[in-house]
C-alpha cells in the first residue's frame, strides 16, 4: 500500500495537488524439474503462473491561481475542482515451458525448446471531476488476452573453459 501526497507540477502555488493510494497484490508461482547433469542428454520442463491485481485511487485537486499561466492556457482549469479517478487492473498469466540439450562431445551441443504463454488482463476505470467542462470521463471495463509460442534453438561450441562460441534462434 503506497500513500503519496504531492505537486505534481512543481510549482510553488501548488496549483495541482495529486493524492493517490496505490495498492498492488501478486502471488507467483513456478515448478522446475531438471534432468540429472552430466549427461549426453539433460532436459529441463517447468510450469509459470501469476495473479496480479493493482487498485489505483487517486484524487487530485486543481486550483490555479486567477492569472496563472496554467488558468491563462487552458479553460479547463478556471476555477478550482476536484478529478476523483478509480482503476482496477487485474493480471493472470501461465506458461509452460520445456528443453533439451544433447551434447554431441564434449565441446558441441544442440538445445532445442519451447514456451507456451497465456496472458489475461481486465479492469476498470472511471474518471469523474466537478469541473464543467468535463464532468464524466469515465472508460468502463477493458480486456485483452494473448497467446504465444516460443521457440528456442542453440548451437554451442565450447572447445575451453575461457571460450564459448554459439548461434541461437529464437521467436
Amino acid at each position: 500500500k503506497d500513500y503519496t501526497h504531492f505537486s505534481t507540477t512543481g510549482d510553488p502555488d501548488n496549483s495541482i495537488i495529486s493524492d493517490p493510494v496505490v495498492l498492488d497484490n501478486q502471488l507467483s508461482e513456478e515448478v522446475r524439474l531438471t534432468s540429472a547433469s552430466g549427461q549426453k542428454f539433460t532436459w529441463s520442463t517447468g510450469v509459470f503462473w501469476l495473479h496480479g491485481h493493482r487498485a489505483y485511487l487517486q484524487t487530485i485537486n486543481f486550483d490555479a491561481l486567477p492569472g496563472s499561466l496554467l488558468q491563462t492556457c487552458c479553460e479547463r482549469f478556471v476555477g478550482p475542482f476536484v478529478n476523483h479517478q478509480n482503476q482496477h487492473v487485474t493480471d493472470d498469466s501461465a506458461a509452460i515451458y520445456g528443453e533439451g540439450a544433447y551434447a554431441f562431445t564434449d565441446d558441441l551441443k544442440l538445445t532445442l525448446g519451447g514456451r507456451v504463454s497465456r496472458e489475461a488482463k481486465s479492469g476498470h476505470t472511471e474518471v469523474f471531476e466537478t469541473s464543467p467542462v468535463n464532468p464524466n470521463l469515465s472508460t468502463g471495463p477493458y480486456s485483452k488476452s494473448w497467446n504465444s509460442f516460443t521457440p528456442k534453438a542453440l548451437i554451442s561450441y565450447e572447445p575451453t573453459r575461457d571460450l564459448l562460441a554459439y548461434v541461437s534462434a529464437t521467436n
